[in-house]
């Protein structure tokens, strides 16, 4: 009785959102941040909530979220007992009674799944604390959330916490529904506001750096931004703090920016630094005058989104933590100032903090699926190596190639079948792919993505590729997800002027908006071909670009200009411009990378009118 009453497939039908319908719930619903205060490492909870449930007697369900953002465990968060609702219920003299079928925590999958009742059911008929009524909202389990992912750019990370699974019955195993409310997480990037000319705020950059290793070296950058001649800036100072326990300071050198202005006729720089204690660093510098005492103008200027370092640490990661835990610290700067001729500090905005994680060594039995083109792995982190880690984009009609690496404490396990499923954004699944280790451990199989003749654009989004394999009888996953989209996607395309009419003799300028999601870099033409009302081509423009740099999950979007000339000979009357982004010149084997969807119809292209007039 009990098996299927805990067990047995319910369905959960609609019910009206009435304060005494049963129902279970996440609280809080919406779990909305940004990241003005929480981070890749910050934690926050939520609550499952069950409340008008009458006759009582046993509950089920999974909550799943996504794994690439969130991860949890049963002690992410203090909790004694770590199960509230029968611990509540239950008379203290008969906890022993409680069953507990199911409590578990896969943060490969993004899945926690709960289930309990009473183990001796007419006992507790009997003792009169079976059934139960839940007449006021009460917790069934807490869950904390760990952050895993956080926007670099304007945007945000988001996914459902989405209750599924869900049974609840009486003490004879009939159905108890149940409303159903998932909660919603979503960490929202947030944006400085512009701060007025002349107002210095100091960057870290990268702002977020992942190890791959432990004792990798690796170099980060301190910047200053927003600086203008009247701030007549001739030196700086500040303190930047890091974790000792996973890192090492190796060195702070000197960055170009200020000695760029410190060059004749000024005397140089006299550049200052310390290790004022364990996990933090005091830097300075400052431009010596002239010999009569003053500096040259005009004074030095650092534009907002600065990239020239003034100074440039190395450090050394030190520590690494075991999956699941991801060591990580921020890189925080603080007692920052700009200082002028005046010896005066300037007055400045926030400074904007950085990152740091390293990626966690899987001990044990371990699987890792990671992916490329053409025969070749995209560097890491690009791939997706590591747990549940994703990759860099594909584009239409390329092939995936996915190595699996499996191993045991890191020693290569050989001849170990590898299952590979896939699927598209739809949740499809398109199959099952196979290979077999080899003698370093890695299995290897390629598979081409889908273009077919009706729709393919219905497949652009996020596709996943799940590996299992066995080691020793126990079964172990990963899993990558990749963007499938055109490498380029055009937004729109506009004129100069409106109507787009212009007389002869005279230049028309072409704005495109246009956006990646490719991480990696790529050189890329964008090419503009102008032609008459008879189809004569009477202008050509292009611009070579280089696009790429942006965060999983995020367009990286960039905005260009093109002239065109109208000649005498184009003639008069509507005419159309053409524009399209390619990965080469055609006779160099380059092809359209594009895709515009003009409203109705897919294209390769941005078409767009020009009137030309008879003048």
């Amino acid at each position: 009785m009990i098996a299927s009453m805990m067990l047995g497939l319910f369905a959960i039908l609609p019910l009206p959102a009435k304060a005494d319908v049963p129902q279970i719930y996440v609280d809080p619903q919406d779990n909305i941040f940004d990241t003005s205060t929480m981070h890749v490492g910050s934690t926050f909870t939520v609550n499952v909530k069950v409340q008008n449930i009458t006759n009582f007697a046993g509950l089920q369900f999974d909550l799943t979220w996504d794994p690439t953002l969130l991860n949890t465990t049963n002690t992410a968060i203090p909790r004694v007992p770590e199960e509230v609702l029968f611990h509540t219920i239950t008379p203290p003299l008969y906890v022993d009674n409680i069953w507990k079928v199911a409590l578990s925590y896969d943060n490969v999958l993004g899945k926690a799944s709960y289930a309990y009742t009473w183990q001796d059911m007419a006992s507790a008929i009997v003792a009169g604390y079976c059934p139960a009524n839940i007449t006021t909202p009460i917790v069934v389990i807490p869950f904390g959330f760990k952050i895993l992912k956080e926007p670099f750019a304007p945007g945000n990370v988001h996914c459902a916490l989405h209750l599924s699974n869900v049974k609840a019955s009486d003490p004879g195993a009939v159905e108890i529904l149940l409303l159903q409310q998932d909660g919603y997480y979503e960490l929202d990037y947030f944006e400085v506001p512009p701060l007025p000319p002349g107002t210095p705020y100091f960057t870290v950059i990268p702002v977020s750096y992942m190890a791959s290793a432990i004792y990798e070296v690796f170099t980060i950058g301190v910047c200053v931004n927003n600086v203008t001649p009247a701030n007549a800036a001739i030196g700086y100072e500040f303190k930047l703090s890091y974790d000792p326990t996973i890192l090492s300071l190796i060195s702070v050198a000197e960055g170009p920016w200020l000695p760029t202005y410190g060059a004749p006729p000024n005397q140089g720089t006299l550049w200052l630094t310390a290790l004022g204690g364990i996990g933090y660093a005091v830097v300075g510098d400052v431009v010596m005058p002239m010999l009569n005492g003053t500096w040259s103008e005009p004074y030095p200027t650092a534009p907002v989104g600065n990239l020239v370092p003034m100074a440039i640490f190395t450090f050394n990661a030190t520590a690494r933590g075991t999956f699941p835990t991801v060591l990580s610290c921020p890189l925080h700067l603080y007692d920052t100032k700009v200082g002028d001729i005046f010896g005066e500090s300037v007055s400045q905005g926030v400074s904007v903090d950085g990152f740091y994680s390293i990626k966690p060594l899987v001990m044990g039995r371990a699987v890792d699926i990671f992916v490329g083109q053409d025969c070749t792995p995209y560097p890491d982190p690009y791939g997706g190596q590591g747990p549940n880690v994703p990759a860099d984009m594909f584009w239409p009609q390329k092939e995936v190639c996915a190595w699996v690496y499996v191993s045991y404490n890191q020693w290569p396990e050989q001849q170990k079948d590898v299952a590979i499923e896939i699927f598209d954004p739809m949740g499809t699944r398109w199959g099952i792919v196979y290979a077999r280790t080899n003698s370093t451990g890695y299995a290897y199989v390629c598979f081409r993505l889908p273009w077919p003749c009706d729709n393919p654009e219905q497949f652009i989004g996020v596709w996943k590729l799940v590996a299992t394999v066995d080691i020793a009888c126990q079964i172990v996953n990963d899993t990558v997800w990749f963007h499938y989209d055109y490498l380029v996607r055009i937004w729109k395309v506009t004129a100069d002027r409106t109507p787009a009419s212009y007389n002869h003799t005279e230049t028309a300028y072409f704005t495109i908006e246009y956006g990646s999601h490719a991480q990696q870099s790529y050189d890329v033409v964008i090419a503009l071909t102008a032609l008459d009302e008879t189809g004569v081509p009477f202008g050509f423009a292009y611009k070579m670009v280089t696009i790429g740099g942006t965060e999983y999950c995020q367009y990286k979007n960039y905005t260009d200009t093109l002239p065109v000339y109208i000649p005498k000979f184009a003639r008069a009357g509507t005419g159309e411009v053409d524009l399209a982004i390619l990965n080469d010149w055609p006779y160099l084997g380059g092809t359209v990378q594009s895709g515009f969807f003009d409203g109705t119809q897919w294209l390769g292209y941005a078409p767009v009118a020009i009137e030309i007039l008879p003048s």
